[in-house]
Formats: structure tokens, C-alpha cells, sequence
């Protein structure tokens, strides 16, 4: 009769973690995929629309993302340790809901600015740093894979919606655009506070793929815990962590290739329209989310067999490619998608190998703090990337410089990651 207890507490507990999984992905779907990922769509017909330069609008872009790493950098670990995840989900998304309104109703650069604000406020809840903090609470293992196989939905959806939208924008207008996102988004709030009841600890169940979740697990409940499978329960605190050069190599190392690979794949649709392919925006924005779906899930199971490092070279190695091919003064439409592609795989270096490289290098004691800071210098060159790159081409007519310049600072930042970050003992 115990045993049998057992048995239905540990299938209750494994529902209870799947379906809080489903929450994170259908979080990354809905205010990743749909709406963060298509968000370069806008960009020509804004532009158009309220007689602004690109610059501009880009910086709206940057703005969303400045504000989401200053959270994440600042806060967010502080936030999530004291308010929980479910009710960080549900406020995200309600705010995510209201941006899209205002968004919608922008008929100036100030109203456009406003709602970019508000965007990175909610954003910086519902996206990554969340679904990795939900996965590194739910799985005891294989969070690397799990990291990928969620944002691997986000991607999906950018992938299935971005000829969607950019038909929408077409016929229908960006605002009307906007106001449908804003629907769907007041849905998504519902849906996920329903599927995402809680944490293992507020539910009073094992995280899933521990040594004690399952039934293979009964005859081994008295295993030893350093046998657990986790190697370092507890691991660095936050406050040591910080104070390591190791920490700050990380630290730069995303804002580097957050930037390079952002700036890039944030600009795929205007390249298109550069090379001569206007038609092609909506596909080409498509192509670099496919590539980035499709390493995902490798790029986690890399991670969780040979490290974070290797992973991040793989991303670094990708930027470097798609930079210097879009240096090429003349490029036929396949070798514009051959460089959506590579960007999309270079932006997986700020989705898989954060969570991962936090968790291997300094355990799991304060994992969302040192993971929001990672996780905020890679959003942070995210939201200097679009900028950055906008500005070259504004100043000088071309993207040439900035190409370049991504390309170098990419391959210093694989090689300084891959030296000085390997994986140790915490």
C-alpha cells in the first residue's frame, strides 16, 4: 500500500512538471515566437508610416531589450527568489498584453518609445530568463537539452508566424497587426497561469529526473545525495561568484556575441531589401528562426555532454560566417538565406550555453541571480546590436564595418571562452 502511495505521488509529481513545462512553452510561443521574434516585420512599414529613420526605430528594439537586461542584470534573481514564478508569469503577460495595445495605437515616435518601454519591462519576465529558471527548478537533469527544447517552441513559432504576420502587416496594416498579438497575448495569460500551478518546492513534489521521481526510483531513495545525479546541490554563492574573473569571462563573452549575432539577425529583412529581394522578408526572418530551431536542442545535448564552451564556439563560429557573407557587395537570394541561417544559430549562444555554463561553473545555489546577470550582459549587446549596426549603416551608407568588426569580436570571444571557460567542480 506505501509503495503504491508512492507510485501515485510520483505520477502526480510528473504531471504537475510536465504541464508546468507546457506553460514555458507555450510563455516562449506566444511573447517569444509570435511577438518578440517577428518584431523586425515592422520595421519598413513603420518606418514608412511615421517618416522615421531606421536608426529610430531600431533603437525601439534596442530599448525593449536595454531595459529587459538592466531587470535581468539588477533584479530579476531578487524578484523571482521572493515573488515565485507563477505570479512573475502572470504579471509579465498582462503587461505583454497592454504593450501590444500601445503599440498599436502609436502614431508618434514618443507613443512608439513608450510602448518599447513597457515591452522590455514585460519581456524581461516572460522570456529566457524565465523558462531557464522554470527548467533548473522542475528538471534535476538534462536541463540543457529541456532549456532547448523550449525555446526550440519559440522558435517554431517565429518560424510557422513570420510569413503570417508579414502577410498580415501587407493587407491588414501593422497596427491591426499589433492589436491581434494583443489578443492573443490576453489568451496566452490565462492559458499559462493555468498550466503553471507552481515550483517542485510549493507543490511538495521531486523535481523531474531525479534519482527519487519514477518508479525505477523507490530502490533507490536511499542513494547517498552526492550520488543524485546533480554533483553540487549547493555551489557558489551569488556574492563569491561575482568576484571571479571566471564570472566576468562569461559575462563579456555573452554581451559580445549577443551583440554580433542580434545585431545581425535583427537586420535580416532589411539586408533582403538591400540585396534586392523585398518580397523575401518574411522568409528570409523564417530561415534564421529554422536554423535556430533546429540547433537548439543539439546545441543543449552538446552542452550537457562535452560543455557550454564548445557550444558557444559552435554559436561564435555561425556569427563569423554569416558576417563576413553579408560583407559581399552583391549576394544572390540563396546566400542571403545561407546568412539568415548562420545568424539564427549565432543567436542560440544567448538562449542554450547561458543556463548551462551558470549552473556548471558555479552550482545551483542562487542560479537565478547568477543567471540574470549572465543572461543581462547577452541582452544587453542584444539591445546594442540592432543600434550599433543601424548607426554604421546610417553613418557610412554600408554595414561593412560593422560586420567586420562583429566577425573579430566573435572570434576573440570563442577563443577566450573556450581557454579560460571549462567546466569545473563547484
Amino acid at each position: 500500500r506505501g509503495t503504491m502511495g508512492r507510485l501515485s505521488g510520483n505520477a502526480s509529481a510528473r504531471l504537475a512538471g510536465w504541464k508546468a513545462f507546457s506553460g514555458i512553452c507555450v510563455m516562449l510561443l506566444l511573447w517569444s515566437g509570435i511577438e518578440w521574434y517577428c518584431m523586425s516585420l515592422y520595421a519598413d512599414p513603420v518606418v514608412s508610416d511615421l517618416g522615421i529613420s531606421r536608426t529610430a526605430f531600431m533603437f525601439a528594439l534596442s530599448l525593449m531589450a536595454g531595459i529587459s537586461a538592466t531587470i535581468s542584470l539588477t533584479c530579476f534573481g531578487f524578484i523571482e527568489q521572493r515573488v515565485g514564478v507563477r505570479r512573475l508569469l502572470i504579471a509579465g503577460g498582462i503587461l505583454d498584453t497592454r504593450v501590444f495595445l500601445v503599440l498599436g495605437l502609436a502614431h508618434s515616435l514618443p507613443v512608439l518609445y513608450l510602448g518599447a518601454i513597457l515591452y522590455g519591462f514585460g519581456t524581461s519576465v516572460t522570456g529566457y530568463n524565465m523558462a531557464a529558471t522554470a527548467v533548473n527548478h522542475w528538471f534535476a537533469q538534462r536541463r540543457g537539452s529541456m532549456v532547448g527544447v523550449a525555446n526550440t517552441v519559440g522558435c517554431v513559432s517565429g518560424i510557422v508566424f513570420s510569413p503570417v504576420i508579414a502577410a498580415l502587416i501587407a493587407v491588414a496594416g501593422w497596427r491591426t497587426s499589433f492589436f491581434i498579438c494583443c489578443v492573443l497575448s490576453a489568451a496566452g495569460v490565462v492559458l499559462v497561469a493555468f498550466l503553471y500551478r507552481g515550483n517542485p518546492e510549493d507543490l511538495g513534489v521531486e523535481p523531474l529526473y531525479s534519482r527519487r521521481e519514477g518508479e525505477c526510483a523507490l530502490a533507490e531513495a536511499d542513494a547517498p545525495a552526492e550520488e543524485a545525479g546533480d554533483g553540487c546541490r549547493d555551489g557558489v554563492p551569488y556574492t563569491c561568484a561575482i568576484r571571479t574573473v571566471r564570472f566576468w569571462v562569461l559575462a563579456v563573452a555573452y554581451f559580445v556575441i549577443g551583440m554580433a549575432s542580434y545585431g545581425v539577425m535583427s537586420t535580416m529583412a532589411l539586408f533582403a531589401v538591400d540585396f534586392g529581394y523585398p518580397g523575401l522578408q518574411g522568409a528570409v526572418v523564417s530561415v534564421s528562426l529554422i536554423a535556430s530551431a533546429a540547433l537548439l536542442v543539439p546545441l543543449g545535448a552538446v552542452c550537457d555532454r562535452f560543455g557550454s564552451r564548445w557550444a558557444l564556439t559552435i554559436c561564435c563560429a555561425a556569427a563569423i560566417v554569416a558576417s563576413l557573407l553579408l560583407c559581399v557587395g552583391s549576394l544572390p537570394a540563396a546566400a542571403v538565406f545561407i546568412a539568415s541561417a548562420c545568424s539564427g544559430a549565432a543567436y542560440n549562444s544567448t538562449i542554450v550555453p547561458v543556463s548551462v555554463s551558470v549552473r556548471e561553473a558555479f552550482g545551483a545555489r542562487d542560479y537565478s541571480k547568477k543567471l540574470g546577470f549572465c543572461a543581462g550582459c547577452a541582452t544587453v549587446g542584444i539591445s546594442a546590436g540592432p543600434t550599433v549596426t543601424s548607426m554604421f549603416f546610417d553613418l557610412t551608407g554600408s554595414y561593412h564595418i560593422a560586420l567586420i568588426a562583429f566577425a573579430v569580436l566573435c572570434a576573440l570571444s570563442a577563443a577566450v571562452f573556450h581557454i579560460v571557460a571549462r567546466p569545473r567542480a563547484c
